[in-house]
């Protein structure tokens, strides 16, 4: 409340309050003021209360999600998982299983765009890996029915890239499809890059009826591990507005000690490079260890 009419102290009222009132105080602009500031209160007491139901649903959703995905992703003792999305749900997701018959199968999948309209689609994955494993069947007939599945929900313009192996640690032998994603690597004890799995064909969902994507079958006797991720790796930005990229990767692989965890190296050099930025698109990184110690496990 003020008799200045300067406009600079009025500025300073507005700055600091809501409004302001300016003597002689006329009684029906003072009501009017009032029941725009009530209108005003009402508002954030709506907003708020919105933001409280808005934040239970999404915890509760996020809850069902973790635990669902969960359910399906266990005995498999020789995988690391990173995951880490700019929003409450991820459109990212990675599936593995250790089957009775000794074969490893994971799974990693993104769908177009982030946050819950990407996640939703997660789910059915889910749901088809966990069903088809406990069958045993093959790691193709899978794709072939994700992409089916894929193609009757999915809207136009929205599709799931995809790469799935098929590990059989009694013979040492990987057989790797990969339907739209980066390419993936396979490495050495000395970290060098022994095969580069590029996209072969195009991603889930897309197309009707079997995959449009060849498996590619090796020994891997003497391969350390093989590493999938989604482009949210490679696309990663610094503060600057710089991307991560598929080259600094690949150094940061070739460039490890013999010894180095690939996984925790690769982890800790995007995050390094991040610089506390949060991303702008779903990051997940699989690495599969192949060594003989693992095999051991595995057949434990």
């Amino acid at each position: 409340m003020t008799r200045n009419n300067d406009n600079t102290a009025l500025a300073s009222c507005v700055s600091a309050g809501d409004d302001f009132l300016t003597k002689p105080i006329n009684p029906v602009i003072l009501n009017f003021k009032l029941q725009a500031l009530q209108r005003i209160r009402t508002m954030y007491d709506k907003l708020n209360e919105y933001q409280r139901n808005t934040e239970e649903e999404l915890e509760t959703s996020k809850h069902i999600f973790n635990a669902f995905i969960n359910n399906v992703n266990h005995d498999v003792s020789n995988l690391s998982f990173w995951a880490n999305s700019p929003g409450h749900f991820s459109g990212d997701t990675g599936l593995f299983k250790s089957l009775a018959n000794g074969h490893v199968y994971v799974l990693l999948c993104d769908f177009t765009g982030h946050g819950l309209p990407a996640a939703i689609g997660t789910v059915f994955v889910a749901d088809l890996f966990r069903s088809m494993t406990k069958k045993m069947l093959e790691a193709e007939v899978i794709l072939d029915e994700i992409n089916d599945k894929m193609n009757q929900i999915l809207p136009t313009g929205r599709y799931c890239a995809a790469a799935m192996l098929d590990y059989d640690p009694a013979k040492a032998f990987l057989t790797v499809w990969n339907c739209g994603l980066p390419s993936a690597y396979l490495i050495d004890e000395n970290n060098m890059i022994l095969e580069e799995f590029p996209s072969a064909g195009v991603p889930l969902g897309v197309l009707k009826g079997k995959i449009q994507c060849e498996g590619v079958g090796l020994s891997v006797k003497h391969a350390k591990s093989i590493i999938m991720y989604s482009d949210g790796v490679t696309e990663a930005e610094n503060p600057q507005g710089a991307m991560y990229t598929e080259c600094r990767l690949q150094k940061c692989i070739e460039n490890a000690k013999k010894d180095t965890d690939t996984f925790k190296e690769i982890k800790q050099s995007v995050e390094k490079f991040m610089d506390g930025m949060q991303p702008s698109d779903d990051i997940s990184l699989i690495v599969l260890d192949l060594n003989q110690n693992s095999l051991e496990a595995i057949r434990e």
